[in-house]
């Protein structure tokens, strides 16, 4: 029995695809005949040479970042009251801030096209109140799954109203140190609304001999204030839609020319070894190794050459070909991919426009990256109102989330930005070069540095200048709007979680 759901298996390769382009070139070689095709006849040795002179030409994961940075070039507005302000420094509980923890949920969004945050509780006694709960410490927090972890989802009508009646996730084992897993098994964690209730299982699961098959179970009723709560408080998030429907990738244009260019440049780089090393041929008795007598031909230095048979010859003989059509084809694909990354920043609709349609248009508010960040806004919004309620806070409506949709500088452009982020990604224009015209084109905050941008994008943040910390309150209400610095921490919080028998949309 098989709990996938079928868009699910249908998705699996081009996850697989986006993950390994985007991690780079120890992960892509490691796939193998994965993403380098083995040639006709071509053993081991033969192979594992190929492979490793083959370079991976990383504008997956350049445009990846790039693209994390211009949504990030501001921090998001949040607005939340004094009821939630705490927690925005420890979303997780684990140490991880809200404008972090929201940066690891765009980089998967980008990368994957979907990505799942569950608004959980830390356990409390049975009948335990928003009071008694605070006294112990117990709090509710944002757990983040990739999309890989999402393994089946279902939806029901409400009152009317679609909404979602089951997700199976595919749990961390290390968040369950009592449970003792053997080989072959995993824990799936099911979100489920039982008579309007909602109830989490985890099961653990065998998949041997093909098989899978449910060997416990322990039920869990989270409440809220000794009530039932009614809905299940996880937010699918793609690029444009609040579904657990599973999106293309929204580089997979990009991430699929990355591939062909990496096996272009296998054949390219081949050809360049076996033509660029000249073999020796003898004809006739040299009296040289090759005749079966043991003696030795010298090439060059100080040692003499003396062939018994005056009729000898000796040439070179290399491959006289031309690379240059293969070599104009991987340039024209490192220029494809620089132009399908930037596309991300085009309007969605070409055409002649005037007014304040053009300007919007110039501005970028109609493009896929515009989309994404409003589906961003919303999918980090509902996590943050159902924290809010969890911690006693009724019809939170103030809370809200915005994301940056202003990705053009002052003084630049789509068109002009757009050609500077293809030559970037293409390799046509380094990073000090593309800094310096986006910090004239006023990108970045004054007083930003070329090198700390520079060291923030290798710890893999978004860099795009220093923003301010800090939050400030609007008028005499108790709401305010928290800006926050993008953590420079590594660590990731990601659950390994998933659920469900096969459902549907």
């Amino acid at each position: 029995m098989s709990f996938l759901h079928p868009q699910y298996e249908k998705m699996q390769q081009r996850w697989k695809d986006a993950r390994d382009a985007a991690d780079g070139e120890y992960e892509v070689h490691a796939a193998r005949e994965e993403h380098l095709p083995r040639l006709n006849m071509e053993d081991d040795p033969a192979y594992n040479l190929r492979l490793k002179m083959t370079p991976w030409f990383g504008a997956t994961w350049r445009t990846i970042i790039a693209l994390r940075g211009m949504i990030f070039r501001r921090p998001p507005e949040v607005k939340v009251t004094d009821v939630l302000r705490a927690y925005l420094t420890n979303i997780d509980n684990a140490g991880t801030s809200f404008v972090s923890f929201s940066q690891k949920v765009t980089l998967d969004d980008l990368t994957v096209g979907r990505v799942g945050v569950l608004v959980d509780h830390t356990p409390v006694a049975e009948g335990a109140t928003v009071a008694d709960a605070g006294i112990v410490g117990a709090r509710p927090y944002m757990c983040m799954y990739a999309t890989e972890t999402i393994l089946n989802w279902g939806y029901s009508s409400v009152g009317g109203r679609r909404q979602l009646s089951f997700v199976r996730l595919l749990e961390d084992p290390a968040k369950y140190p009592e449970v003792e897993l053997k080989e072959a098994e995993e824990l799936h964690k099911v979100l489920k609304l039982e008579e309007k209730q909602y109830v989490q299982y985890l099961y653990q699961v065998s998949t041997a001999s093909g098989k899978e098959t449910v060997v416990d179970t322990w039920p869990r009723y989270p409440k809220r204030n000794t009530q039932p709560i009614h809905f299940i408080p996880f937010q699918p998030i793609g690029v444009d839609s609040l579904e657990c429907k599973p999106e293309i990738p929204p580089l997979m244009d990009l991430i699929t020319m990355n591939y062909h260019h990496y096996e272009q440049s296998s054949s390219y780089e081949r050809g360049c070894f076996l033509s660029g090393l000249p073999t020796l041929f003898i004809y006739g008795d040299a009296g040289g190794g090759e005749d079966g007598k043991g003696n030795t031909v010298y090439l060059g230095g100080s040692k003499a050459n003396v062939y018994p048979n005056p009729q000898t010859k000796a040439e070179f003989v290399e491959v006289q070909s031309s690379f240059e059509a293969l070599l104009k084809n991987i340039e024209k694909k490192e220029f494809q991919m620089g132009v399908l990354g930037a596309r991300m920043l085009e309007p969605r609709n070409a055409g002649v426009e005037s007014g304040e349609a053009w300007k919007r248009k110039q501005a970028g508010d109609e493009s896929v990256l515009v989309d994404m960040s409003t589906t961003l806004s919303e999918g980090m919004t509902n996590p943050l109102r159902w924290m809010a309620w969890w911690l006693g806070q009724e019809d939170d409506e103030e809370t809200k989330v915005e994301f940056n949709k202003e990705f053009m500088p002052p003084n630049a452009d789509s068109a002009l930005l757009t050609s500077w982020m293809t030559m970037y990604i293409q390799g046509g224009m380094s990073w000090k070069t593309l800094f310096y015209n986006l910090d004239r084109a006023g990108m970045y905050p004054p007083g930003t540095k070329e090198e700390d941008e520079k060291g923030r994008i290798e710890e893999g943040t978004p860099g795009m200048g220093t923003l301010p910390t800090g939050g400030s309150s609007n008028g005499g209400d108790n709401t305010g709007t928290v800006s926050g610095q993008p953590d420079s921490g590594n660590g990731e919080s990601s659950g390994q979680d998933g659920s469900g028998n096969s459902g549907s949309d």
